[in-house]
């Protein structure tokens, strides 16, 4: 597919998906907001923040019609502002109890949308190009400033008879394949070819070269792979259909929208402040500090 046509697709497709979500914000606010609907502001992040083991992290506690408005807003918040990292998404943890005689209808619409996020980013990753950066510079050129990331992740539903919900701070890694030395010395090379119309090619050089004597010297092992920390998460913790017998199901997910939850009134237990350690002090010194190269 021709690249003008691609940036005509992904924008005809972005404006279909918006008006989607902004028919699906309308039947939302005709619902009756229930009393205890909450969300939660986080810190603006910059870009220093990236690999920044934050200490501390204090929700800002919005309730009620104050929280409704706060998620309309977010729902549509797909556009980069100031020096926020894009891969960085703003997040709005948070719960929204509704009550409506069209909770049929609502959940149908979710699920829409949600399909067509999901065929917004397959189209994407299939025909804006073939690694990550070609895929960020065509997508720019299609809708500047644009979170792609922000487009693409799912608006959060509870399943039905949901009655409780809570909140965790997740403090994962990501981890990469096990691969051969020779495999990231391929990778340093590609890498410094990226850079060489860069203003700073010698010093981005002379930082390859230093990386890969690290990935020489590191003779006691001949497989390596990335040891990536995470920025802290908030988690929503849900539990639903209780029986009886007092078995119940639960599920877990990544809070970073506010769940709707319809005609029904949960247990909710606030979000609270984060005040541990991020990650445990490495025990071994990585190979490469830029990459979260490890020895395998």
């Amino acid at each position: 597919m021709q690249k003008v046509t691609v940036i005509r697709k992904i924008r005809s497709e972005l404006h279909y998906l918006q008006a989607h979500i902004g028919e699906l914000l309308t039947l939302l606010k005709d619902a009756q907001l229930q009393p205890c609907s909450a969300v939660y502001e986080l810190p603006r992040l910059t870009e220093e923040n990236i690999a920044e083991h934050m200490p501390t992290i204090f929700p800002n506690a919005l309730f009620n019609e104050q929280a409704l408005q706060r998620f309309l807003h977010h729902a549509l918040d797909f556009t980069l502002k100031g020096d926020h990292p894009g891969v960085m998404a703003r997040r709005l943890p948070g719960c929204l109890c509704l009550s409506t005689p069209h909770e049929q209808e609502l959940r149908e619409r979710v699920a829409h949308v949600n399909q067509l996020k999901s065929e917004f980013d397959a189209f994407i990753q299939h025909y804006a190009g073939k690694n990550p950066d070609q895929r960020f510079e065509l997508v720019s050129q299609a809708v500047p400033l644009l979170i792609r990331k922000a487009v693409s992740r799912n608006l959060l539903l509870a399943p039905q008879d949901a009655f409780s919900l809570s909140y965790s701070w997740s403090h994962s890694t990501s981890r990469s394949a096990v691969q051969p030395r020779q495999y990231w010395h391929e990778k340093l090379d590609r890498t410094l070819q990226s850079k060489l119309s860069d203003v700073n090619a010698s010093n981005w050089e002379k930082l390859i070269e230093q990386e890969k004597k690290a990935l020489e010297n590191a003779n006691d092992s001949e497989y390596f792979r990335t040891v990536r920390p995470l920025r802290i998460t908030p988690i929503v913790n849900l539990k639903y259909n209780r029986a009886q017998n007092g078995k119940f199901n639960k599920t877990t997910m990544i809070a970073h929208s506010p769940v709707i939850v319809l005609n029904d009134r949960p247990k909710l237990s606030p979000l609270k402040p984060y005040t541990g350690k991020r990650i445990k002090d490495a025990k071994v010194a990585p190979v490469i500090a830029r990459l979260h190269l490890y020895r395998a």
